[in-house]
């Protein structure tokens, strides 16, 4: 994360803890910015909390608890609920994908494999605008959902409604949004249909981007390890931490790649 992003962490979580360091009852062994720190090291390398421990000169068992402080705080203020996405996207094109994070903990779950990537999983779908920055993201849903069934299942029908055009894969046919043309069986395809997915494609680059920014953070982009309980929980603030980013990012926003697109948007 930049410096100013991880300031604004420090301070959003100093007023969630306002108490922290005041000398009343057993001490803390770690400051608050070394639990935040902990915390985002967690979730950025995905290391374990005897990892965790040894770094940071803890018992593996309190790292576990600073972090569970923290991850219990992030979303709660980071958090980007349904109603202000579907305002964020109103009137513009917004870029809809689903993304699968690889779980452990799958063994007492039986709708986590995903037949298309051949791994146990929670689903995911992630909400970019045309620059890769991401908007929103749902809950995690099971692995075994088609991308439609779970963008359905989350509730995120509005987003259709309010942006001025919704870009999705050939997964979101039916579902009222911009998709590529499919062969039909037994025909090549025309010129029109190829130019039209051509079109889509260099759109849709940018959410696939808005994908590895978020598994940048590498508890999403191995294993996950944790409870699936606090699956959510997990994905809301890594989300969060990445809008963050963005925000205090002084990375130029153009529309030189689609240059060439202006008639689409338009």
């Amino acid at each position: 994360m930049s410096h100013r992003a991880g300031a604004v962490v420090l301070e959003l979580m100093a007023q969630a803890f306002p108490d922290w360091d005041l000398r009343r009852g057993r001490p803390k062994s770690l400051s608050l910015p070394e639990a935040v720190r902990l915390t985002l090291v967690r979730l950025r390398r995905n290391q374990t909390f005897p990892e965790l421990g040894e770094d940071f000169g803890l018992a593996s068992s309190t790292a576990w608890e600073y972090y569970q402080l923290i991850t219990r705080q992030l979303p709660r203020v980071l958090a980007v609920d349904l109603q202000a996405l579907t305002e964020s996207v109103r009137g513009t094109i917004c870029l809809v994908d689903g993304m699968l994070v690889t779980v452990f903990n799958w063994r007492h779950r039986h709708d986590l494999f995903s037949g298309k990537h051949r791994r146990y999983g929670m689903g995911v779908q992630v909400i970019a605008d045309l620059h890769g920055r991401v908007l929103g993201v749902s809950p995690g849903l099971p692995g075994s959902w088609h991308d439609l069934h779970c963008f359905t299942e989350a509730g995120l029908d509005p987003l259709i409604e309010a942006a001025g055009t919704a870009v999705g894969d050939s997964g979101y046919q039916g579902s009222g949004m911009t998709t590529p043309n499919k062969k039909k069986p037994g025909q090549a395809r025309t010129e029109s249909d190829i130019a039209h997915n051509t079109a889509l494609a260099v759109i849709r680059a940018a959410v696939e981007w808005a994908n590895a920014h978020l598994k940048n953070w590498r508890i999403l982009a191995t294993c996950y390890r944790d409870s699936l309980h606090r699956f959510d929980q997990t994905i809301t603030a890594v989300a969060g931490l990445t809008m963050l980013n963005e925000q205090h990012s002084e990375r130029p926003l153009t529309f030189t790649r689609l240059n060439k697109l202006k008639e689409f948007s338009e």
